[in-house]
Parts: structure tokens; sequence; C-alpha cells
């Protein structure tokens, strides 16, 4: 009777085993098979990919772009803020240096 249930326990065990490993393989396999999905999908789809790519590199210089203008664009109107407040400045230190 011992012998007996010793026998099953290791034949359980191997069977344990191997359908474990079975298993692993069969994950491995369905992460493999993603895998080359992903990339036919992308090699079907290359001329796609390429025009997406190209599209936000575009949009990425455009956003530069529009940055550099709106920078440009408060430069010419702080310009006048500017001139007016350095002229104030100059009316300033000619009044200090007439009162002295």
């Amino acid at each position: 009777e011992c012998m007996r249930r010793i026998g099953a326990k290791l034949m359980n065990r191997g069977l344990s085993m191997g359908f474990t490993k079975w298993r692993e393989q069969c994950a491995e396999n369905r992460e493999q098979m993603e895998f080359m999905k992903r990339v036919g999908a992308r090699l079907m789809n290359k001329g796609l990919f390429m025009g997406f790519t190209l599209w936000r590199e575009s949009c990425a210089e455009a956003r530069d772009e529009l940055g550099k203008m709106k920078q440009i664009a408060g430069r010419i109107l702080m310009r006048g803020t500017s001139m007016a407040f350095e002229a104030w400045r100059e009316q300033c230190a000619e009044n200090k240096h007439q009162m002295e």
C-alpha cells in the first residue's frame, strides 16, 4: 500500500512537471506569435507608419516654429513699452540731475 502511494505520488509529480512545462511552452509560443503579428502588421503598414512618422515630425517642427514666432511677436509688441520705459528713466535721471 505504502509503495503504491509513493509510486502514485512520483507519477503525479512527473505529470505535474510535464504539464507545467507544456503550459510554459504554450505561453512562450503565444508571446512569440503576438510579436510576429505586430512585426508583420508594421511591415504591411510600412507606408502608413512612415506617413504617420513624417506627420508627427512635421507637427513638432510647426510647434517649435510657432513658439519662435510668438517670442518674436512678443518682443515686437514690448518694444514700444521698452522704449517708453527707457525714455521715462532718462527723464527721471535728468530731473534728478537738475535737482542737485
